[in-house]
């Protein structure tokens, strides 16, 4: 069994297929209102870099340098 601690409310999953799930190699699609998973380590989700990397937001920080 998995579980996002973020998610509170069923729509967080919900819209459009090819945006949230597309950095995934296989994304886990819901079938009658379920999640099933594989026996895969971790979720069983495998990244695709190349197009996590496209959607990567750069960061810095804002705090002070010393």
């Amino acid at each position: 069994m998995a579980a996002l601690t973020h998610s509170h409310y069923p729509a967080e999953y919900n819209g459009p297929y090819q945006v949230q799930d597309v950095v995934f190699k296989t994304p886990v699609r819901p079938a009658h209102g379920k999640f099933s998973l594989t026996d895969a380590p971790g979720l069983g989700l495998e990244v695709d870099e190349s197009e996590l990397r496209k959607r990567m937001v750069p960061w810095t920080s804002s705090a002070a340098s010393s």
